[in-house]
Parts: structure tokens; sequence; C-alpha cells
């Protein structure tokens, strides 16, 4: 499998890699501390820096100038349009100034990379799902995007709605395709419906809905002969999925079965979810199991 440059990725917005899950694990793993630790340092470290050239700058207007913009001013002019004098004072200022400017911009790209960090966390666990069910140096294909949620090729459609505009966007942030120890092979997919409404002429006029889809296909291995179709009634009874999310579609024919569920909730994952958030990582792992009774059940009707 190809090296990753991590930083390239953040700022390209998009993975698309094939390689064992272990070594996707691991090339995800490294963005993930990207993500998750040097980047939230780097963005506390620019705030100190911003923090000491603005007291910098303060202590120097008042020491120098004893807080007179008339005489900063004239200095300022003086040095950068008359250049007959050059003063020290002014130029630490307006340095210190430009500095700052140039760091702010320099957060505000450091904060879109760490939007990402949900979205990186998320793929991470799911290899290490799906991965627990794959034999050793099987191969894994991963595609992943990291971009905003509203760019202008996720936009599907706008309407009107009274007073409200309404734009409609679908965003299929992560796929992996792969195989089982038994054969199995699957598709996963995470995608986010999102509506944006807008409201012209009017303060606080943008709102946001959005909804997590997750699609988790399996394919039997060809010729076990699952009698899937035979238990198509009674397959519904075996869904469980978490009480937040509910069951878009279950599609079942004699080579593959495929569940797609969706929540409305605010979301993270892991042993310890944000306070007022529920686990995604549940639900898919609820779907993967969901599937595997169903496989089961199919399996008892062939043999009897």
């Amino acid at each position: 499998m190809r090296e990753i440059d991590c930083n390239s990725i953040l700022n390209k917005g998009r993975l698309e890699i094939k390689g064992s899950c272990s070594e996707i694990a691991t090339a995800i793993a490294k963005i993930d501390k990207l993500v998750s630790v040097r980047i939230p340092l780097q963005i506390s470290y620019t705030y100190a820096i911003i923090i000491l050239l603005w007291a910098f700058s303060l202590v120097v207007f008042l020491v120098a100038y004893s807080g007179s913009m008339e005489k900063f001013g004239n200095d300022l002019f003086s040095m950068f349009f008359q250049r007959n004098t050059f003063d020290l004072k002014a130029f630490g200022i307006a340095a210190a100034f430009s500095i700052s400017i140039y760091l702010c911009f320099r957060i505000f790209f450091l904060e879109k990379k760490l939007a990402a960090g949900k979205k990186i966390g998320l793929a991470l666990a799911s290899i290490r799902l799906f991965g627990c069910d794959m034999a050793k140096g099987a191969l894994l294909q991963l595609s992943l995007d990291l971009s905003a949620h509203n760019k202008k090729e996720k936009l599907t459609h706008k309407n009107k709605q009274g007073p409200w505009t309404i734009s409609h966007y679908y965003d299929p942030w992560l796929r992996m395709n792969g195989k089982m120890t038994d054969g199995t092979r699957f598709n996963f997919l995470v995608a986010e419906r999102f509506q944006s409404r807008y409201r012209p002429h009017k303060r606080k006029s943008i709102r946001e809905r959005s909804t997590t889809i997750t699609t988790v296909k399996f394919l039997p291995k060809p010729g076990t002969n699952c009698q899937l179709n035979r238990i198509r009634n009674k397959a519904g009874s075996l869904v469980g999925l978490p009480t937040w999310a509910t069951l878009k579609t279950l599609e079942i024919s004699n080579t593959s079965l495929k569940l797609t569920a969706s929540t409305i909730e605010k979301w993270s994952f892991g042993a310890k979810p944000v306070k007022g958030s529920v686990d995604f990582l549940e639900l898919i792992a609820l779907a993967m199991l969901s599937l595997y009774e169903i496989l089961n059940l199919a399996n008892q009707k062939r043999n009897a």
C-alpha cells in the first residue's frame, strides 16, 4: 500500500485507498492523531502567539505614543509613504498586527481540518469493527470524503416553502467494501442528508437539519445456496436497531442482503460518547448483527 501524506489528505479533503485492513487502519490512525492531538495543539499555540503580539503592540503603543492614534498614524504615514524616516516603534506595531491577522487566517484553516475529525474517527472505528470479521491480510477498499457538506457538487436540488428557500445536500462521505472470513462480501456506506433553510431579509435566517444514513450490504459467498427468499417474511423481525434509529429499507434477494437505517440525533462514537449524543457505532454494529441473524436463519432453512 502506498505511503500517505496526512496533511495532503486533509488539504485535498479526500482519501481513496486499498490495502489490508491493518494497513489502512494504521494509515487512518495517523490522520486521526494529527487531527485529534496535533492540530488542537497548533491552534492553542497560535492563539497564544496572537495574544502575545497584541499585548506587545498595546504596550508599545501606550509607552511610545501615550495612547495617541494621531502620533502613531503620522509616524506610520511618514515611514511607508514619505519614506524619509524609519520608525522602529511604528514598524513593530504594524508588523505585529499584520502577523496576527495572518495567524487568524491560519486558525481558520486549521479549524476546517479539525472539523473533519469526526469523520476520520468514525472511519477508523468502522475499519476496526469490520476488521474483527476479516481474515488477516484481507483486502479492504476505502473512500473517505472530508470536504464540507455544502459544497456545490453535493447540492441535489432547491425548493421554496413559504418564505423559505431550502437547499438539499447529499454527502456520501464514507464507503468501504471487503470480504469476511466466511467468504461473504460487504459494502458499507455512511452519508448525510442536509437541509439548509434560508429566509432573506431576516436575522438568523439560516437553519440546518441533518439526517445521518448508514447502509450495510452483505453478498453471501457464491455457491452457498442461501435460501434468503424463503425467509423474507420473517427477516424483519430479526432486525434490532437502537431506539433512536429508524429502519429505512431492508432489501432481500437470493444473492444479497441490504439494510439502510438513519437517525436525526446528534452522534459521536466510542466508549465515551459526547454528552447529549448517541453512539453511531452501536447502530453500525447492530445493523451488521441483524444481517448475520438473517443469514444464519437462511442457512438453517437450507440445511433443513
